[in-house]
């Protein structure tokens, strides 16, 4: 613990020993040198500036913040050696000690930092299906989690909404087809409307996929900042690898126009996956994501949902595969070698599951967010941060592992931050 220097003056050393004491203690009450409210200049120890974390002592580093800007302190925990600062869009826990000067908060001071960005990200919301019960593999017979209720869909709400998403990939999420009862034209599901009517009908919209009967990809979107222009669902050869299809849910692409203010930005191509599920389908997973990049390639190529000059494309969703387990995958280090960026580097990156009963965040890596890198792409220029975000302070904040999954999922968010800016494609 920090004590600041505490020396009684001439008049306290003529009080009694008890008073003396007394106003020694009143004096010196711990100060841990910041305070809510202030702002601070940042001093970067790394050349790509500060490590912004989910949460205070976590070691695991997401977006960074440029090294010398401003930064205005919204929390301080641990006895001040965590500082929960913000600037512009940028927020996040930081170290104490790159904690620079403390300056002015003018206006121009607490929000001077780089371009405005929007969340993007995928989440398994495990079997997202009304009046079923769910627990799959861990929970059997007796045991098996309660149907979702109300209260369920607003906190699921709530956290799209707390984690500012305005563009989700969504897994296992339960769908209709067209009929002519429902006299509609485009797949739906009632599920997933709940929860947008506790986010706002009039912000959020969806596109679903048709395959995966009551467990299919979807994409939620805020229709103020990112405009739908494309969906498309692939229609790959779902033949059978290892004794699993290949796709069970066809990827799921969504081609998006984003805004500032109203006001015309960069394009992003989403793409969500999920694919066969256990991890130790190697082969399967290989086949499968070597499928979807040349589905990509060759969308690209016919110019259809996704435009030949596009280069800002981002995947994610449930891969069912780490890429730090002894199971070896070689999709992995195949794209990154050929023009993706996977942003999960080291086996520090965080359990995206929660396994075991009781649930814990403590082996399952298998979420990812995959994004193009070169010239004109998403990572290094959109897409600053090296790993993505898993957002396992909500685990602790539901109550525990059961908690959150009794009330959300087994999977946890995955996240990135994409600025918004002039688009960087090729002419």
């Amino acid at each position: 613990m920090y004590w600041p220097h505490c020396a009684p003056s001439a008049r306290l050393r003529k009080l009694t020993v008890l008073s003396m004491t007394l106003a020694i203690i009143a004096i010196c009450i711990p100060a841990y040198g910041h305070e809510v409210g202030e702002c601070i200049r940042l001093k970067a120890t790394h050349p790509d500036g500060v490590p912004l974390h989910a949460h205070a002592t976590n070691s695991f580093t997401g977006e960074r913040i440029a090294d010398n800007s401003i930064v205005r302190i919204e929390k301080v925990e641990h006895e001040g050696k965590w500082l929960y600062v913000k600037s512009g869009a940028a927020e996040g826990w930081i170290s104490r000690r790159y904690a620079g000067e403390t300056v002015g908060c003018t206006d121009a001071a607490a929000d001077a930092t780089t371009d405005e960005s929007i969340v993007v990200g995928a989440w398994n919301l495990e079997w997202l299906k009304d009046g079923t019960k769910r627990g799959f593999p861990e929970f059997k017979g007796d045991d098996k989690l309660r149907a979702r209720n109300e209260g369920d869909y607003a906190y699921i709400a709530g956290i799209i909404r707390d984690l500012g998403l305005r563009i989700l990939i969504l897994s296992e999420i339960n769908g209709y087809d067209p009929t002519p009862e429902t006299n509609d034209d485009e797949h739906r599901s009632e599920e997933l409307e709940k929860i947008i009517a506790f986010l706002g009908a009039d912000s959020y919209a969806y596109v679903i996929g048709q395959s995966g009967v009551s467990q299919r990809l979807a994409i939620l979107y805020d229709t103020r900042v990112a405009h739908l222009e494309w969906s498309c669902e692939g229609a790959l050869a779902d033949e059978k690898v290892q004794g699993s299809s290949l796709y069970a849910r066809q990827p799921l692409l969504g081609s998006f126009q984003l805004f500032k203010d109203g006001v015309e930005m960069n394009d992003l191509v989403v793409v969500g996956v999920h694919l066969a599920s256990k991890q130790n389908l190697t082969k399967n997973h290989d086949v499968a994501m070597s499928g979807i990049e040349e589905w990509l390639l060759r969308t690209r190529e016919e110019n259809h949902c996704i435009e030949s000059q596009e280069r800002d494309i981002l995947i994610a969703g449930d891969f069912n595969a780490s890429r730090f387990d002894s199971k070896t995958e070689k999709f992995w280090d195949r794209m990154e070698l050929s023009g993706w960026n996977v942003l999960a580097d080291d086996a520090s990156y965080p359990a995206t599951r929660l396994s075991g009963n009781p649930p814990k965040q403590n082996k399952s890596q298998i979420d990812y967010v995959i994004v193009s890198k070169g010239v004109g792409a998403l990572s290094g220029d959109e897409i600053t941060q090296e790993t993505a975000t898993v957002h396992s302070e909500l685990v602790a904040a539901a109550g525990g592992g059961l908690a959150f999954r009794t009330k959300a999922s087994d999977h946890l968010p995955v996240t990135v931050n994409i600025r918004l800016t002039a688009d960087g494609d090729p002419d």
